[in-house]
């Protein structure tokens, strides 16, 4: 028995689902991040006051590395919230997925 939600049928909405995690894969800009496959790294445009930052994903091998990461940004006063959530789901979508079952797998696209 086929359930739906209003009048969108189950296997539509996982078509649907689907079709937009595969357009995320795509995406190659994050908020202020930007990611260069060329160099593999994420990057922010310059800021108002010529603030700009770029991460070298190589230097990205483990989660303590992104908490380090993570911990360093924060100590930018041209940081925001926003711009860590954005970092992350940079990182997210161009390692392929930061959470594969137990084990960290960071292979840079």
């Amino acid at each position: 028995m086929e359930h739906s939600i209003g009048t969108i049928s189950n296997k539509e909405m996982l078509l649907r689902v689907k079709k937009e995690i595969e357009e995320d894969k795509k995406r190659t800009e994050w908020g202020r991040w930007k990611y260069n496959k060329d160099n593999l790294t994420i990057y922010t445009e310059p800021t108002d006051n010529g603030w700009e930052y770029e991460i070298d994903l190589e230097t990205i091998f483990n989660y303590q590395s992104i908490v380090d990461w993570m911990c360093h940004l924060k100590e930018k006063n041209w940081i925001t919230n926003k711009d860590i959530g954005d970092l992350f789901e940079a990182l997210d979508n161009v390692s392929g997925g930061l959470r594969q079952g137990t084990k960290p797998i960071f292979t840079w696209k």
